[in-house]
């Protein structure tokens, strides 16, 4: 009987200091092999371009998804791509959806779009339809916007509507700022607001 004790205490006292060391080892290699989930950014339709041959073809119904900076996701549709050298690239019908970290979204629309590699952004152009949830619908010429993060500004007159309100001015910003990033838009240059109480 003391011997089976023995060896009960024994095994006891391995399984103390081995079980402590699997888990550690474990926990290490969970760090060890986890990687940094890094916002993408590469230009959109790259890799669809890379796979053709550039002078001869367009890609149609080209789609991209890329993550910005702070996390937000955003998705991009284009009825034809074509590559237009130094790494940058013309798209035509262009749709752009963006969900930010707080649920809510964006959307940009455009007949043209030429995605610049050096600037990490996109010039969209013709009849450019800005829109999001807290119920702004902004028409614009060209619209100047980041791909990795949150900000854009129109090239010229913007007009529309806003919660209660017509709008028109000669200049719009959006960025986010503030702790938070608040998706902010600012309107200059001649700004007339007519309200419309409901």
């Amino acid at each position: 009987m003391a011997r089976r004790d023995g060896a009960y205490s024994r095994v006891i006292a391995w399984l103390k200091i081995l079980l402590p060391m699997i888990a550690l080892a474990l926990l290490s290699s969970l760090f060890l092999l986890s990687r940094k989930s890094e916002p993408d950014m590469r230009v959109p339709f790259s890799d669809a371009l890379s796979e053709t041959d550039l002078g001869q073809e367009n890609v149609r119904r080209a789609s991209y998804a890329g993550m910005t900076e702070r996390g937000d996701m955003l998705t991009m549709t284009a009825g034809t791509v074509r590559a237009v050298g130094d790494g940058n690239f013309e798209a035509e019908g262009i749709a752009a959806r963006m969900t930010l970290l707080d649920g809510g979204e964006v959307t940009l629309d455009a007949r043209r779009a030429l995605m610049r590699q050096a600037e990490d952004d996109m010039v969209l152009s013709g009849d450019v339809l800005f829109r999001n949830d807290a119920g702004f619908e902004l028409r614009t010429d060209s619209l100047t916007a980041s791909i990795n993060r949150i900000a854009a500004q129109s090239g010229g007159p913007v007009t529309g509507t806003g919660p209660g309100a017509i709008i028109e001015a000669g200049r719009m910003e959006i960025e986010a700022v503030g702790k938070d990033d608040d998706l902010i838009l600012r309107f200059s240059g001649g700004v007339r607001t007519v309200w419309q109480p409901e």
